[in-house]
């Protein structure tokens, strides 16, 4: 018995010594642990099968244990960037050339080279210091006095919402009681509100809107010299507009109204009622037209936009036209979604991306081409792919130019080419790399090793017996 326990303990060390060795050659065992070299400045780990990954490239670098932590480095002309998500969404921080980021459940913070800072948790506190080193707090909904805070170049409060005064631009307002009572004022513009009960807005030389009990009544007037017009809404009875050449008429607005141009007597707009049936033709000009049948089928052209669908929400089709090039997209919601782009006569294809939901995904253009199984999120948000993706994402296909990567299982298959480096791997039973004229064949966890190259063969055993 002691014979046989120390036999086993002999064994047990001799194999230990040999796996520890083997983390000094490229040993992999696939899914617990894989190392590939694509070339002398390209390299992947994977451990634990989706659970851990090392990445190594000219550009970045990449350190994961998926889903809990994550961490790249990446370097541009600009210089260097990194991020790092912990838990991801709910904490993760961002670092570049131009500033700092940190999120951490309700607090998130950002600074810039520049001295600016923002220091936030939400939604109670909020406070910044400008460029010009000007500092700015706010206690929700206490008293705030906040500089470029939501959309507006000053912001202040007090017991929100008894009182606030904003400032935009050129512009001023205040506000008792938000948003019953209000009062902005600029060199282009006068408001005036007493929600619900009356308000007048004079945009100078533009218009002049006045409404009593909104939305019962209200009337507008149209001062410009090449649109002058008025129009007025009764609501739900009545309503009617009359601006330049356009006229529209309407009742139980929104849902039944028709539109028309004088100057042109094809052109006009029905809904009847508002969303199921809208048929209009040259309403802005000849290739604006509409003909929706709600939610079976409707269609509108526009000059640079054409949208379709069958069936809303299920299938979509939609087909954008800029300058240079023509962009489509169609949906079958939820599982189906592509987007092409081509040139602007439709006789190149410059770039794909397909994907079948919770199938695959497909990425190409004219120098690339990813496909990957499974495909539960949407690809190209980053924070998804770095983070969640490799969780479920079992196989990927991969090339560009002349090189592929074909993976399986973490790499217990492999079939990949890198430049003059040909690999086949089905492990832990077999694997062929070939570099040039040098060829390495493995068998069996890497415990059978042939080599071969100009300069001779060589046979290994258990990771160190070398012939």
């Amino acid at each position: 018995m002691e014979d046989s326990f120390g036999m086993k303990k002999s064994l047990a060390l001799f194999f230990l010594l040999c796996g520890f060795h083997a983390l000094c050659w490229d040993w992999s065992l696939p899914p617990f642990y894989s190392r590939e070299r694509f070339n002398s400045e390209t390299e992947l780990i994977r451990f634990l099968g989706p659970l851990g990954e090392m990445q190594e490239t000219r550009s970045q670098s990449l350190y994961s244990v998926h889903p809990f932590w994550s961490y790249v480095k990446k370097k541009n002309g600009l210089g260097s960037s990194s991020s790092m998500d912990i838990l991801w969404p709910f904490c993760f921080m961002r670092s570049s050339w131009f500033g700092d980021t940190r999120f951490f459940l309700l607090y998130y913070t950002t600074s810039s080279v520049n001295g600016g800072r923002m220091d936030y948790v939400l939604p109670f506190w909020f406070s910044q210091t400008g460029l010009d080193g000007r500092f700015s707090w706010a206690f929700f909904p206490f008293y705030g006095d906040m500089d470029n805070f939501l959309t507006y170049d000053r912001l202040r409060f007090l017991l929100f919402p008894l009182y606030w005064h904003a400032d935009k631009g050129t512009v001023s307002g205040d506000g008792f009681l938000w948003p019953l009572i209000n009062y902005d004022s600029g060199p282009h513009l006068n408001r005036w509100r007493f929600f619900p009960f009356y308000a007048v807005a004079e945009y100078h030389g533009k218009r002049k809107n006045r409404s009593v009990f909104w939305p019962f009544f209200s009337y507008q007037r149209y001062l410009s010299p090449e649109t002058p017009g008025y129009g007025y809404l009764i609501w739900p009875l009545f309503g009617y507009s009359r601006i330049g050449s356009s006229e529209a008429w309407s009742t139980l607005w929104p849902f039944f109204s028709y539109a028309r141009d004088r100057e042109r007597k094809d052109s006009f707009r029905i809904n009847a009622p508002y969303p199921f049936f809208r048929w209009g033709e040259n309403q802005r000009d000849e290739e604006d037209d509409i003909f929706f049948l709600w939610p079976l089928y409707g269609q509108k052209v526009s000059p640079h936009i054409k949208y379709s669908f069958v069936l809303w929400p299920f299938l979509w089709n939609l087909e954008n036209e800029s300058s240079d090039k023509v962009t489509g997209h169609i949906w079958i919601f939820p599982f189906y979604w592509n987007k092409t782009v081509y040139s602007k006569d439709f006789r190149k294809k410059l770039e794909e991306s397909r994907d079948l939901w919770p199938f695959f995904s497909l990425r190409a253009d004219r120098t690339r081409f990813e496909f990957q199984l499974l495909n539960l999120a949407p690809k190209g948000f980053s924070a998804v792919d770095r983070n969640l993706s490799p969780l479920w994402k079992f196989y990927t296909y991969e090339s560009k130019e002349d090189n592929y990567r074909s993976d399986l299982f973490w790499g217990m298959f492999n079939l990949s080419r890198y430049d003059d480096t040909r690999i086949i791997a089905v492990q832990p039973f077999y694997s062929y790399r070939k570099t040039g004229e040098t060829l390495e064949q493995s068998f069996l966890f890497n415990l059978l090793k042939l080599s071969h190259s100009p300069e001779g063969g060589k046979i290994r055993l258990f990771y160190f017996l070398e012939f």
